[in-house]
């Protein structure tokens, strides 16, 4: 996806990707705290128990397939951290890799983009609902669709955490696309007063499964 005002290095995410899931997710429509209309599905709130997803209709199934033709194959949208399990029987042993922010600085980025690119009225109290349901899902539902490797945004600049992206998916990354703080944004921790606690103690178990 071209840039934006909000990104302006451009997004990795394919439009075709983002239909799929987003589709998926529309089946799960009123189940959710925030209510959200076509392509804002990103920003659901769903419960934590797993989603029992219906047959995947034969057209989705085969376009869920042309986008893991091409090999290697790199997919990204945040629907994924509830769509995951639809997507397995095409994703074969792929590496899962799931990215995490310090939830304050989430929780502002949330905001500012949904109110630029939607029509949810999204507040600071929403927006934690909205990360801390989408990692609890994850890691009550998904770990076991396959291998996973947890990232810690903030570290994304270390060495460290470099070779061993590149050491667990195999591949070269192009770090030039990388930009550890955008200008509008803050720092913040998971410590502030401000983050619920329920945010800070997720937090802290995706900073101990990163560090695995």
């Amino acid at each position: 996806m071209p840039p934006s005002q909000f990104n302006r290095t451009g997004y990795f995410e394919s439009l075709s990707i983002i239909d799929i899931n987003d589709r998926m997710l529309s089946w799960f429509d009123g189940a959710g705290a925030v209510e959200t209309g076509e392509g804002e599905r990103w920003l659901a709130v769903l419960p934590r128990d797993e989603l029992r997803f219906p047959e995947i209709p034969r057209e989705m199934a085969d376009s869920m397939r042309e986008q893991v033709a091409p090999r290697p194959f790199c997919l990204k949208d945040p629907r994924f951290s509830y769509t995951l399990a639809a997507w397995s029987p095409v994703l074969g042993d792929a590496l899962r890799v799931c990215v995490f922010r310090c939830p304050q600085v989430a929780a502002r980025s949330l905001v500012r983009l949904a109110h630029g690119v939607t029509n949810v009225a999204l507040d600071i109290p929403t927006a934690y609902e909205v990360w801390t349901h989408t990692y609890e899902y994850i890691l009550h539902n998904q770990l076991s669709t396959g291998d996973w490797l947890f990232v810690d945004y903030d570290t994304l600049h270390t060495a460290a955490t470099r070779e061993r992206v590149e050491a667990r998916t195999g591949c070269r990354v192009d770090w030039s696309l990388f930009s550890p703080r955008a200008p509008h944004e803050t720092a913040g921790t998971a410590a502030d007063p401000g983050v619920p606690g329920r945010a800070r103690a997720l937090h802290a178990e995706l900073v101990t499964m990163a560090a695995r």
